[in-house]
């Protein structure tokens, strides 16, 4: 099959079918007039790759993983080298810091909306007139979660962390 229809077969573009051959992930024969021709096989093999790239996995790692993958995305158990179990052992790690930081971002965005929420609830009279000189006085007023003054004016959301 040609690449058009490996591309509609899979929803993968052409393009990055191309990347996966550069990559050594895909392969590919060469008909008389140049076009790449897949194997019927390839359109397993594209998902399989789309599914691990989009878990985050690196090409690399993929490459030496991919020949361990049987048809149903499952891992033999076929001697890998050490090197590909430190790999993915250092990739687990950095995952495991990337759904910290996520859930921690989360958590703050969560907190966030609460005390936007909780102060759109209450009524918050910032203005008020001083009596002795009659002029409106701008009064800040802390909420939910003893959250400074500054935070409630500012509307800002909460920083991110990154990796």
């Amino acid at each position: 099959m040609r690449i058009g229809e490996l591309a509609r077969r899979t929803g993968v573009p052409a393009r990055r079918l191309r990347y996966y051959e550069e990559q050594g992930l895909l392969s590919s024969d060469r008909s008389a007039n140049g076009y790449r021709d897949y194997d019927p096989q390839a359109v397993e093999q594209v998902t399989q790759i789309k599914g691990l790239i989009d878990a985050g996995i690196p090409t690399a790692i993929i490459k030496d993983i991919l020949p361990r993958l049987d048809t149903s995305c499952g891992i033999h158990a076929i001697g890998p080298a050490d090197e590909v179990i430190n790999a993915l052992e250092q990739h687990r790690e950095q995952l495991d810091a990337r759904i910290q930081c996520i859930t921690r971002n989360r958590d703050a965005i969560t907190r966030y909306l609460n005390t936007v929420r909780a102060s759109a609830a209450v009524p918050r009279p910032l203005d008020h007139l001083d009596p002795a000189s009659g002029k409106i006085l701008s009064i800040p007023i802390g909420i939910a979660e003893n959250i400074p003054a500054a935070s409630c004016r500012s509307r800002q959301p909460p920083r991110a962390c990154a990796l």
